[in-house]
């Protein structure tokens, strides 16, 4: 009986120490550095970095300060697989971060690139600019159109927007232009329509990101013409139009091509090399009359951007398309969210997923407290006009 007695405290012991080791492999060390892209850039010492537990239930914060070589540390983590985690820190009134993977274990040393923030929006260009005209509503004399533009920052610097106007990224529409929705690979953006265009207030630090909006603008008779400038230039400009809708011509682009894009014939006009503040006239031709009583749509009218999934920049609009079978859309026609009642109630619902998709991102920490409550309350003094 002793020997059982003894047998049995040695297993005993043994489960306890095997728990004790498993619950050791399960704590971590995750830490990394912040290092600075920008030649001859700020110190990157005593920068707060921040590590985001995100559960179903809230959120844990854990800070941490670097050294003067910015590098960080965080011991004793417990890795929890119904826990989602991140990493980020704040320079210059810039965010940076990343998500972090710790399902198969503490992840290898990880490097944060920060850099110095410039209001000099030269260092802002275009790799290339497409507008798609995905639509004409005779009966209301309005086109529906979408571009996509591929930003880019190729400098040591982050682009930080200022408090003057012109310090903003700003893009323009043709006159007129209504029902306006953007979307872009940026974090924190924020849109608001101004006079002959819209600006961006968002940070753009080094690399490239997409840049898509949609909106309808005004026409009369069976022709018509609009100026689009690019402020930034562009590498490439092209404008399509889908064949039997309308014709298209410009001075600045080279003569029309027919390409396939899935089962739409297109006709397409594109050139080169734009310098900062060209600008480029488009005529269209052909254009239905209200006697007709027409509409004529394409397959990507009415694009709502707020439900897209992430979009590859391609070379062509043709990946824009392969994209759109993904979008829903408030049906062939552009109109100002106040037109009906309806389409208020659309677009409380969008606000109300905005606030959502805020709140999460805000819980995940990819948006920082002050930016999250900024934007929370200009949703929110969207949605009491929409009362």
């Amino acid at each position: 009986m002793t020997a059982v007695i003894a047998m049995a405290a040695v297993l005993t012991i043994s489960v306890l120490r095997a728990g004790m080791i498993s619950a050791q492999e399960q704590t971590l060390v995750i830490e990394g550095a912040i290092t600075n892209g920008t030649a001859e850039g700020g110190d990157v010492g005593g920068l707060t970095v921040s590590l985001y537990q995100v559960r179903v239930d809230g959120r844990e914060v854990i800070d941490a300060v670097t050294d003067d070589d910015g590098g960080f540390s965080f011991d004793g983590i417990e890795y929890d697989s119904t826990t989602g985690y991140g990493i980020s820190t704040v320079y210059q009134d810039v965010s940076y971060g990343q998500d972090l993977d710790l399902s198969e274990g503490a992840p290898d040393p990880i490097t944060i690139t920060v850099y110095d923030a410039s209001q000099d929006d030269s260092i802002i260009s275009v790799a290339s600019a497409s507008l798609l005209l995905a639509g004409v509503d005779a009966e209301t004399g309005t086109i529906s159109a979408l571009e996509i533009i591929a930003v880019e920052n190729r400098s040591d610097h982050a682009f930080v927007p200022g408090a003057e106007p012109m310090l903003l990224l700003r893009f323009g529409l043709p006159p007129g232009a209504t029902g306006l929705e953007v979307d872009a690979g940026i974090v924190n953006m924020e849109v608001a329509q101004i006079d002959r265009g819209f600006a961006l207030f968002a940070n753009v630090p080094p690399g490239e990101f997409p840049l898509m909006f949609s909106y309808s603008f005004p026409y009369d008779g069976d022709s018509a013409s609009i100026e689009k400038s690019y402020r930034y230039g562009a590498g490439n400009v092209r404008m399509l139009a889908p064949i039997g809708m309308m014709s298209i011509a410009s001075n600045e682009l080279g003569a029309p091509s027919s390409i396939s894009l899935g089962e739409q014939q297109y006709n397409l006009i594109e050139a080169n090399d734009f310098e900062r503040g060209a600008a480029v006239t488009l005529r269209m031709s052909g254009l239905p009359t209200n006697s007709l009583g027409s509409r004529v749509s394409s397959e990507v009218s009415g694009i709502r951007f707020e439900y897209a999934p992430p979009v590859a920049l391609g070379a062509m609009m043709a990946v824009l398309l392969v994209y759109a079978v993904f979008w829903r859309g408030r049906g062939d026609r552009l109109e100002s969210a106040q037109d009906t009642a309806e389409e208020t109630a659309q677009e409380r619902e969008v606000v109300h997923r905005m606030i959502e998709e805020l709140e999460y991102r805000h819980g995940s920490g990819e948006i920082g407290e002050g930016a999250f409550r900024r934007r929370v309350s200009a949703l929110n003094a969207r949605l009491a006009r929409l009362r």
